[in-house]
């Protein structure tokens, strides 16, 4: 999930790291041209100074040339301004898919963004299965409200479609809108026929239902997702919306909410 506290301190060091190495740079060239300019006779302190930084010009520039990169690579990883508007964007949704339970814990209604990745490196220190890491997965990256950020819930995309997990993954796979409702109430006293029953509906793994109630976390009820795709048609990821009320997605609003804010997520996720 992505931490916008830590996207901003990201996006900050980074033109730090850019404005020093663009600063840094030309002082340096204008340095080493002084340095066979300068008087040593006359200022031996300074000629030495000027001297010493230019045999290490090779290193230096290609210090400063590293900082420069990571720099770059920290903005574009910490761009803020795509990130706060993704929330903004899902926020919204959340708003508008759920009116009748605005005072009810986020956590119990929530939108949450996935994002497709190829390989997905956490899951091989769970399965000690090296195939599993380049298979396909949809990570969260933005979620809803302010609650509920810390998840580690992925679902595994892999080429075979009838392999893909959960709702996220059916939604992926068959590159269309997939609603499940009124799904039976799941808790750790729940039998397995009932268990069973749910990750056959919700295509959740039986081993991922055990340790959402081994944790004592609810597990949704009503699940709904949209695929999402750029502003070019490439796929991207997935948007799911998933409540605790076995009803308490509103399909109409959601879906209208869905084809509104559809055109700039697919433009800020270019970027992403």
């Amino acid at each position: 999930m992505i931490n916008l506290e830590k996207v901003s301190k990201n996006n900050a060091m980074g033109e730090r790291l850019i404005s020093f190495s663009g600063l840094a740079i030309p002082i340096l060239a204008s340095t080493i041209e002084m340095a066979g300019k300068l008087n040593a006779q006359a200022y031996p302190t300074l000629s030495g100074i000027f001297f010493g930084v230019k045999e290490s010009s090779l290193l230096l520039y290609i210090v400063l040339t590293f900082a420069f990169l990571v720099g770059k690579f920290f903005s574009r990883k910490g761009d803020k301004v795509i990130w706060e508007t993704l929330q903004t964007q899902v926020d919204i949704l959340q708003g508008i898919a759920f009116p009748e339970h605005s005072d009810d814990l986020n956590d119990n209604h929530r939108v949450t963004l996935f994002k497709y990745q190829k390989w997905y490196l956490a899951r091989l220190f769970k399965f000690k299965y090296w195939p599993l890491v380049w298979r396909g997965w949809l990570v969260p990256v933005v979620r809803s409200g302010h609650t509920g950020k810390d998840t580690k819930t992925v679902f595994s995309v892999p080429d075979s479609g009838r392999q893909a997990e959960g709702i996220a993954g059916l939604c992926w796979s068959s590159d269309s809108i997939i609603h499940k409702e009124s799904m039976r109430n799941i808790s750790n006293a729940s039998s397995d026929t009932n268990k069973n029953y749910y990750c056959k509906v919700s295509k959740m793994p039986r081993w991922m239902l055990d340790s959402y109630c081994d944790n004592e976390k609810p597990l949704a009820r009503n699940i709904l997702a949209f695929p999402v795709k750029t502003s070019r048609g490439n796929r991207w990821g997935v948007l799911v919306y998933d409540s605790m009320s076995a009803t308490g997605i509103d399909m109409e609003k959601a879906n209208n909410a869905f084809e509104i804010v559809i055109e700039p997520i697919g433009v800020l996720v270019e970027g992403v």
